[in-house]
């Protein structure tokens, strides 16, 4: 019979501790977990950007309400923060003349009555006209008497054309000085004043009030990278987290998070924006509810998340690692 090596029989009578073993076997099974997690457990791309929320129609935009004329702040009607009707007062304006309305109305009235009397002279001077045209033809007046008749009308003529034109400057300037009550365009809010007490002088133009009106039509404006905006389509679906709302975003599984709101992408400007990133415009869907419009104050920042392809977990943590884009869809238009 062989003898065995000491060393063999000592290596032959080596037992692994069973906690060792049981360890062994779970890091192998950990391991095909994971293989298998990373093959078949999808994850949706994303494409993340910061925007804030904007009014989408122009006429919903901060405006500035200004001077029609210019003169001395006589009233205000509105303070900081004043909810105001279409139409309401916002503030008085008066001249530095407390007379020159009643001088602009007698410069009116004066040059009316002196377009009264040139269209008077003129209708006179037609008759005369056709008067010595009829004379002419009967052999009693002088064909000279016709054309004197004739250039006199037409004198009258321009004094006429030249006294409207007067009446017309006069009521333009009374019609400017008349609009000294500055009313609100549209139903709102007055943000700031910008002028001062009565004492204030105002010129034809300056800025007055800060206005906001209401029922916007909003959307959210995100900036979003320009390796990603190749990515972006027109009709995607957008997870949105607004500021002061809590939430909980997972961003490969949106099914599963929490406080957000659903988006979907309905503007991509063409040119990047001066914050060196491409604007995409994100509009509410008819079956998304978000928080209502008196909470979702313009200018509010808002986090927001494209989603993009599907993929597995493996090749996105393989593809973040590396720095490469999201997957670019295979079936697409050029949008």
């Amino acid at each position: 019979m062989t003898e065995i090596s000491p060393v063999f029989i000592s290596y032959k009578n080596i037992k692994m501790p069973r906690p060792l073993m049981i360890l062994c076997i779970m890091l192998v099974g950990l391991i095909i977990m994971s293989a298998l997690i990373l093959m078949y457990v999808p994850w949706v791309q994303t494409s993340h950007g910061m925007g804030r929320i904007v009014s989408l129609a122009p006429n919903g935009k901060v405006q500035f309400i200004h001077a029609l004329v210019k003169g001395r702040i006589h009233k205000w009607h509105i303070r900081d923060g004043s909810i105001v009707k279409k139409g309401d007062v916002i503030a008085e304006i008066v001249d530095n003349d407390p007379l020159f309305l009643d001088r602009l109305q007698a410069q009116k009235n004066s040059f009316t009555a002196a377009k009264n009397a040139a269209g008077i002279a003129t209708e006179t001077a037609l008759t005369n006209v056709h008067r010595q045209e009829q004379l002419h033809k009967q052999g009693l007046a002088a064909r000279k008497d016709v054309e004197n008749a004739r250039i006199k009308y037409e004198s009258w003529l321009a004094k006429l054309a030249e006294a409207e034109s007067k009446v017309a400057s006069a009521e333009v300037m009374l019609s400017r000085q008349t609009r000294q009550k500055i009313i609100a365009p549209q139903d709102g809010q007055i943000l700031n004043t910008f002028a001062g007490d009565t004492a204030t002088l105002v010129k034809e133009g300056d800025v007055l009030a800060e206005f906001l009106p209401v029922n916007l039509d909003i959307g959210i404006a995100l900036d979003i990278a320009g390796m990603d905006i190749p990515l972006v389509r027109l009709g995607q679906k957008v997870r949105l987290r607004f500021d002061g709302w809590p939430a909980m975003q997972f961003s490969g599984w949106p099914t599963t998070s929490v406080g957000t709101f659903g988006g979907v992408v309905s503007i991509i400007d063409p040119a990047i924006s001066p914050t060196g990133k491409f604007r995409v415009i994100i509009s509410k869907p008819k079956d998304e509810y978000w928080p209502p419009e008196k909470l979702l104050r313009v200018g509010v920042r808002v986090q927001g998340w494209i989603l993009l392809e599907t993929v597995s977990l493996g090749y996105e943590i393989w593809r973040q690692l590396n720095g490469f884009p999201p997957e670019f869809p295979v079936n697409t238009t050029n949008n």
